[in-house]
């Protein structure tokens, strides 16, 4: 699921994507694509934060 800004009906700008996981995508989106400077949380609880 993503919540977050969204230009020209794509995900674009800052959003949080989550997977039935549980693993979390929180950062910059552009065309619809995960790009930029982030967080990613796995569903076993391991970050990672970074470009």
């Amino acid at each position: 699921m993503y919540e977050g800004e969204w230009r020209r009906g794509k995900d674009a700008g800052k959003g949080k994507f989550s997977w039935t996981s549980g693993a979390t995508f929180e950062g910059e989106f552009k065309g619809g694509r995960m790009e930029g400077f982030d967080t990613f949380i796995g569903a076993d609880g391991d970050a990672y934060c970074g470009s």
